[in-house]
């Protein structure tokens, strides 16, 4: 990992509130498992709370499943869920195969959202972590158009409804990024002067 490491430029700096900070390890001349290991230290570095931190991070993995292939990256993730309360984190995983998330980390999650699938063995596994989802079957999760999701949240509090229901069927923003990394360069790589010298 020496080659990666910059003592001149730490990678916490870079922390704010409010800014979006993208790891893509995706390089042809780099293993997999060396992306793991440096992506696993990226997040640990990323996510460790200061005591003067006054803001939570959104920390999303998307492709959760092929994180999980690997022993690190799936033990760095548990760890990561169970302590996100102490490390004012919030977590989004995304994955197109539920069947491969532990159903520890399923269970323990606050929201979870089934968008469009047509895997009746997918759905079984969510089930068994949240009992909600029983009775949403393949063909109704397949009938779901772009941006369709069944959503349930261990806290859900609607205006005007007594009886609040297992789960919900909401329309979000559908997604317009490009797949297959065609999205090269999202923003260009600035960092601000301001607060740097730490």
């Amino acid at each position: 990992m020496h080659p990666h490491i910059c003592d001149a430029f730490p990678l916490r700096r870079l922390r704010r509130p409010g800014r979006l900070i993208v790891l893509d390890l995706r390089d042809p001349w780099m293993g997999k498992q060396e992306a793991m290991t440096l992506g696993n230290i990226g997040i640990s570095v990323l996510t460790r709370r200061d005591e003067e931190q006054t803001f939570h991070t959104l920390l999303r993995i998307d492709e959760q499943h092929e994180f999980l292939k690997d022993p690190g990256s799936r033990a760095l993730l548990g760890l990561l869920q169970r302590k996100r309360r102490h490390l004012r984190l919030s977590l989004l995983n995304t994955t197109q195969h539920p069947e491969l998330v532990p159903l520890e980390m399923l269970s323990n999650a606050d929201l979870v959202g089934v968008g469009r699938m047509q895997s009746s063995e997918a759905l079984r596994h969510i089930t068994k972590a949240k009992e909600a989802f029983r009775g949403l079957t393949a063909d109704k999760t397949a009938a779901l158009c772009d941006g369709g999701m069944y959503l349930w949240a261990e806290r859900m509090y609607l205006n005007g409804v007594k009886e609040v229901p297992r789960y919900l069927e909401v329309q979000i923003r559908a997604q317009t990024a490009q797949h297959g990394g065609a999205t090269h360069r999202v923003v260009a790589a600035r960092v601000d002067d301001e607060g740097d010298d730490e």
